[in-house]
């Protein structure tokens, strides 16, 4: 039996001068917009109309954003109740950089390797978000990122197995379930209990 997710919103960036520093401007595409279009094309590293910024892989093999890992990075809408009560913030969607904001799944119930239908695109869940200093920036809340690793509402990111076109309202099946496999709870506690051993 399929689960459905719902559409709560679909967006897309490209990228802008977030801040300026002495050393130069820095980029990112975390200030997304709606997308207007009933669908969009979904390619292997991205939705039609978004571009990632420090795409370039690391020296440890790393990378920061895109790439077919992070094609896609979704956050549950659930998630806007507490932040808005706990911030005092309006919060409008998609303030957190989101690609996907959806309704009826959060990462205590997603697991790693389960398998969306959207569309005709095919992704897979691949890893939780790790919240970094763009987001502290883009909202202005200076200990936003220590929130999200305690809290664990961090998103997470889908690969895409196959390309397709994907509507922008509507519905995801959730054609295969991974239970034996972590949740994107569990692996967010994992890395930041690695992270406090360092």
């Amino acid at each position: 039996m399929t689960q459905t997710i719902d559409i709560k919103s679909v967006n897309v960036a490209q990228p802008q001068v977030l801040r300026r520093l002495k050393k130069g401007p820095v980029y990112s595409s975390i200030n997304k917009s709606p997308v207007v279009l009933d669908e969009i094309l979904l390619t292997y590293t991205n939705l039609q109309g978004d571009q990632q910024v420090d795409t370039k892989p690391k020296p440890d093999g790393r990378q920061l954003h895109g790439g077919n890992e992070k094609a896609v990075y979704v956050y549950p809408v659930e998630h806007y109740v507490f932040w808005r009560a706990d911030l005092g913030l309006k919060l409008p969607i998609p303030s957190f950089g989101e690609n996907l904001t959806t309704a009826g799944i959060t990462e205590e119930e997603v697991h790693f390797g389960d398998k969306w239908q959207w569309g005709t695109a095919l992704l897979e869940v691949s890893k939780p978000r790790q919240p970094c200093f763009k987001l502290m920036w883009h909202l202005g809340v200076k200990n936003i990122e220590e929130l999200m690793w305690q809290n664990g509402c961090c998103g997470w990111y889908l690969r895409v197995l196959e390309p397709g076109i994907v509507p922008t309202t509507g519905t995801i099946e959730i054609i295969e379930q991974k239970l034996q496999s972590l949740t994107v709870f569990e692996m967010l506690q994992t890395k930041l209990q690695n992270r406090l051993k360092k």
